[in-house]
C-alpha cells in the first residue's frame, strides 16, 4: 500500500540490517518485553521464524525516499487486545510516518477482531505526547520495582500453578479489584488466566503471570489487599520467579495495587518513574442484512431507501411511534 510517495508493508528479511540503524530512535511501549528482552526491536525467536507475522507479532515497515520507519504489536493468545511493542522513526518525520505506521497496524488488528491496543509509557515525555496525539487514552498509572538480587528465601510456599478449576476465582478477584475503567478497556477473554495462583486460609486471593526472558523475569500481579502476610507472600513469588535463573526480578504493579509499595520499599526494591498505562479502541464495522420486516420498525439513515435488496452497512436509528407518527403514516 502507498500514500503519499510512501510505502506500508509488512516486515521483510531484507529489512532486519536497517533495524540496528534505527535503535537509538526506537520508543518501547510493552513494559513486560522490556523488561526480558530488554531494548531489542526483534528478540531472536522472531529472526528464526519466517517473517512478517511470527509468535502473534505484527511488524509493519513504513518507507520513502527519505525515511525508514517501522511498528510492532503482539497480540497473545490468552489477552482480548493487542500490546504495542515499539516504534521507530526519525524525529523529524515521526509524527507523519508514525501515524502511518499504527494506521497500518490497526487495519491488520481489524482483520483479527481486536478491540483494542494497550501501549506503556512514562508521563509527560514525548513518547506519551506523541500517543495522546493519536488517538491514546490513559486508562491507568502503573510503576516498575526491581527486586534486589539477593531474596530472602521462605520456609513456605503459598504459590502453585494455576489450572481449569481458578477460572472463575480469578475472574471473581479481577472484578473485585482492577476499576471499571480498566476493565472496560482490557475485556478479559474467558481463558484469560495468569500462570499462578495464590492462597491464603484456603482462599485464592492473588494471581501472577510470570514472563522470562534473557534480560529478566517481569510478573504481572493481581492482589487482594486483604492479604494478610503480603511481604511473606511476595518474597514466595520473587522465589519462583528466581527459582531457575539469577536474572533480574521486576514486579509490574498497578496504581490499584499502590497499597503495595510501601512492603516493596521495605524489601529495597527500586522503583521506576509513574508509567501511563494507554489505550487505542478499534472500531470494526459490519455488513449486516436488514429484512423488510425490520423496515417497517426503524427507519434507515438512507434518503430514498425503502427496501434492501443486498447487505450494505448502514446506520439504524429507532423511531418511537405514537398518535403522529400513526396519522402521518
Amino acid at each position: 500500500m502507498k500514500f503519499s510517495g510512501y510505502e506500508i508493508r509488512d516486515l521483510e528479511f531484507f529489512d532486519l540490517p536497517k533495524l540496528s540503524l534505527r535503535q537509538k530512535e526506537t520508543q518501547f511501549f510493552n513494559t513486560a518485553r522490556r523488561m526480558t528482552w530488554g531494548k531489542t526491536m526483534m528478540p531472536m525467536s522472531a529472526l528464526l521464524s519466517p517473517l512478517p507475522h511470527t509468535q502473534g507479532r505484527i511488524t509493519k515497515v513504513v518507507e520513502g525516499d527519505d525515511c525508514f520507519a517501522v511498528g510492532q504489536v503482539t497480540k497473545e493468545s490468552w489477552e482480548s487486545f493487542a500490546r504495542l511493542n515499539f516504534l521507530s522513526a526519525e524525529k523529524e518525520v515521526c509524527s507523519l510516518v508514525g501515524s502511518m505506521v499504527l494506521d497500518g497496524l490497526v487495519e491488520d488488528l481489524i482483520k483479527m477482531n481486536v478491540h483494542a491496543v494497550f501501549a506503556e509509557t512514562e508521563i509527560n515525555r514525548p513518547p506519551y505526547d506523541f500517543l495522546k496525539q493519536h488517538g491514546f487514552s490513559t486508562v491507568g498509572y502503573q510503576k516498575v520495582w526491581r527486586l534486589p538480587e539477593r531474596i530472602e528465601e521462605s520456609d513456605q510456599m503459598h504459590w502453585r500453578n494455576s489450572d481449569d478449576a481458578d477460572q472463575q476465582d480469578f475472574l471473581k478477584l479481577y472484578k473485585e479489584v482492577t476499576p471499571p475503567v480498566v476493565r472496560n478497556a482490557e475485556r478479559p477473554a474467558k481463558e484469560f488466566m495468569f500462570g499462578m495462583v495464590y492462597e491464603e486460609k484456603g482462599e485464592k486471593v492473588g494471581f501472577a503471570e510470570i514472563q522470562e526472558g534473557p534480560r529478566g523475569v517481569s510478573v504481572r500481579l493481581l492482589m487482594h489487599p486483604k492479604i494478610e502476610e503480603i511481604e511473606e507472600c511476595l518474597l514466595e513469588l520473587a522465589q519462583v520467579a528466581q527459582r531457575f535463573y539469577t536474572r533480574s526480578i521486576y514486579f509490574i504493579v498497578p496504581s490499584y495495587l499502590s497499597w503495595m509499595d510501601s512492603t516493596l520499599l521495605r524489601m529495597n526494591a527500586d522503583v521506576s518513574d509513574l508509567m501511563a498505562v494507554m489505550t487505542k479502541s478499534i472500531v470494526v464495522r459490519r455488513k449486516v442484512a436488514v429484512s423488510n420486516q425490520a423496515f417497517s420498525k426503524y427507519r434507515v439513515a438512507m434518503p430514498g431507501t425503502n427496501r434492501m435488496q443486498n447487505p450494505i452497512e448502514v446506520k439504524i436509528i429507532p423511531i418511537l411511534r405514537g398518535k403522529e407518527h400513526d396519522e402521518k403514516d
